[in-house]
């Protein structure tokens, strides 16, 4: 009987102590129970931002197949020519880019205080068939070879001769045309943004062939050869604009 009282007290003594220790526990922490410590994350900027880009625009990162993207050259509005691209899916090793370009300007001469225009004008197209060798059109690495015609108009006026006794000038209209075939190649490398953003850039080289024709007097038509221009094109550019299904 002793024995059990004994050991009913000891019982008793280690549950107080129990609850005393956690009661200083919980008022060293304001009434609250201590955090766990979490381990630290790494510190990944590209991904932390890419989530950030992910969350505020609602891009989407899943690489979802565009099979159109139209696109513009902003290069070209600094020389006033209009560039559009359309790129159209046809496999995922293969896609079919159509190329239109079209310009016109007029610049002014001025000749002992004569003011005399020339009127500038070219238009043009590219056809490229485009292979994407990790199969995944429209994204990523290509090579492309293409076929190019572009189109010159000149016309100017000048002046012949000028009498200062009588102030007349004898004025002339040259009219030039140039005729412009290539075929070469280009690399380049797609992004599509959000599945929608394009950027597209790229650079190549080529062969050209050029056809000289003047109009008025006198007469004549050059070639390449006979004008002595280097036959060889180089191409490069940067073009933006959006992909679609």
């Amino acid at each position: 009987m002793q024995k059990r009282i004994c050991l009913i007290l000891v019982l008793l003594i280690c549950s107080l102590n129990t609850a005393v220790r956690a009661q200083t526990d919980t008022s060293a922490t304001g009434g609250k129970k201590p955090r766990e410590k979490k381990p630290k994350e790494k510190v990944r900027p590209l991904r932390n931002l890419k989530d950030t880009i992910s969350t505020r625009y609602d891009f989407k990162w899943d690489k979802e197949v565009r099979k159109n993207a139209i696109r513009v050259n902003p290069v070209s509005a600094f020389v006033l020519i209009g560039n559009v691209d359309y790129e159209r899916y046809i496999s995922p090793l293969v896609s079919v880019n159509i190329n239109g370009f079209f310009g016109s300007n007029r610049i002014y001469t001025d000749v002992s205080g004569r003011i005399y225009p020339t009127n500038f004008m070219t238009a043009g197209g590219i056809l490229e068939f485009r292979f994407y060798p990790w199969k995944k059109a429209l994204r990523g690495f290509y090579v492309a070879p293409y076929l190019q015609y572009h189109f010159y108009r000149l016309i100017s006026t000048y002046e012949d001769s000028y009498d200062p006794v009588t102030q007349n000038a004898s004025v002339s209209r040259h009219k030039a045309q140039i005729h412009m075939g290539a075929a070469g190649g280009v690399a380049g490398y797609q992004w599509i943004l959000g599945n929608w953003f394009a950027i597209n850039i790229f650079a190549g080289a080529g062969y050209n062939y050029y056809q000289w024709n003047t109009m008025g007097s006198p007469q004549d038509r050059f070639t390449t050869r006979s004008l002595g221009v280097i036959p060889y094109d180089i191409r490069g550019g940067l073009s933006i604009g959006i992909a679609v299904k």
